[in-house]
C-alpha cells in the first residue's frame, strides 16, 4: 500500500534498513517508468533481473541487472508504453493485461503471468520489446478472459492469483476461485489441459472446502511454492493455514503437513490465539 518494492541487501543485519527502492511515488500524480501502483508480486531471473506485477496499473515491468538506484523499469509488458495503464488496452489480447498477480521466471528465461483475465500468459526467451505473450494456459485463444471459459475443468482458470515452477519446470497455478492449485507438466503443449489438481476431488469441481474441511480441501488458495526435494507448499488463505505436500507427490493429493491449525479439520482465525503456531489469512510463502 506503500506502491513500492523494497530491497534489503545481504548481509541481513539486525538493523532492517532498505537498501533500494522501486517505486514510492504517488501513483495518482505519476505514471512512468519508475512509478507503482499497488505492486502484487515480485520475481527474479536468473541473470537478477527484476519483474513486478504492477497490479493498479495492469502491467509487468522488468527491472534489468544490474540493480542501480536509479529504478527505472526497461521493459513493460500488457501496455504499450510506460505512460498507459488501461485495462486490457485495446482489448484482451496477447498484449493486454487486467490486474497482474503471480509471476515467476522458468530457467530458461520464460516469463509466466497470473493475469486477472482467468488466464496465465507465457512469454517465451528471449523477451523481446513487441511484449506479445506466445502461448494461454486457461482461455482458449488470446481473445477470451471469461472466468472457466466452457465451465470447470482440467483447461479453465478463474482469477489465477500465484504460480510457481518445480525443478523439472513443471508450472503450479493458484486457481483462487476455484478453490484448487493446477499442475501443468512440461512440457506444456499447445492444448494447456492441466495434468493434477490440489484442493478438488476432479477437474470438474470448484467448491469450496469440497466434501468438508480436510487434508484435500483448499479455500481461496493465494500461494505456492515449492522445496528442492519437490514438496508443494499451498497457502490456503480462508482457511487460515498453510499445507505441506510431501514429495513424491501422488494421485491422491493428500496433504501430509499442516502450519497454523492444530489439524486438518480446522480453520479458525488465530486458532486458539495468536501465537508461533497460528495463521490469520496468510498471503504467500516462500
Amino acid at each position: 500500500f506503500n506502491h513500492r518494492v523494497v530491497e534489503y541487501d545481504a548481509p541481513l543485519t539486525s538493523d532492517t534498513t532498505i537498501d533500494r527502492v522501486f517505486g514510492g511515488v504517488d501513483p495518482h500524480y505519476y505514471l512512468n517508468a519508475w512509478s507503482l501502483n499497488y505492486p502484487a508480486r515480485v520475481a527474479l531471473d536468473s541473470q537478477g533481473n527484476l519483474y513486478v506485477s504492477d497490479y493498479g496499473n495492469h502491467r509487468v515491468l522488468e527491472y534489468d541487472s544490474p540493480l542501480t538506484t536509479d529504478t527505472i523499469a526497461d521493459r513493460v509488458f500488457g501496455q504499450p508504453d510506460f505512460t498507459s495503464n488501461v485495462e486490457n488496452n485495446a482489448g484482451i489480447s496477447a498484449s493486454s493485461l487486467y490486474r497482474p498477480q503471480g509471476l515467476i521466471v522458468d530457467f530458461q528465461g520464460n516469463l509466466y503471468v497470473a493475469d486477472s483475465n482467468n488466464r496465465v500468459l507465457v512469454y517465451n526467451s528471449p523477451l523481446t520489446s513487441d511484449r506479445l505473450a506466445d502461448r494461454v494456459l486457461g482461455q482458449p485463444n488470446f481473445v477470451s478472459g471469461q472466468a472457466n471459459n466452457g465451465g470447470v475443468s482440467a483447461s479453465s482458470l478463474y482469477t489465477p492469483s500465484a504460480l510457481a515452477l518445480d525443478g523439472g519446470g513443471n508450472l503450479y497455478v493458484c486457481d483462487y476461485n476455484n478453490h484448487r492449485v493446477l499442475r501443468y507438466d512440461t512440457p506444456m503443449i499447445s492444448d494447456a489441459i492441466s495434468d493434477q489438481v490440489f484442493g478438488q476431488p476432479n477437474f470438474s469441481s470448484s467448491a469450496s472446502n469440497n466434501g468438508g474441511i480436510s487434508a484435500t480441501s483448499l479455500y481461496h488458495p493465494f500461494g505456492v511454492a515449492l522445496d528442492l526435494q519437490g514438496s508443494v507448499y499451498i497457502v490456503d488463505q480462508y482457511n487460515n493455514r498453510m499445507l505441506e505436500y510431501d514429495h513424491p507427490l501422488t494421485s491422491d493429493t493428500s496433504a501430509d503437513q499442516i502450519f497454523g491449525q492444530p489439524d486438518f479439520t480446522s480453520n479458525a482465525n488465530n486458532n486458539g490465539g495468536i501465537s508461533s503456531k497460528s495463521l490469520s489469512s496468510p498471503h504467500d510463502v516462500a
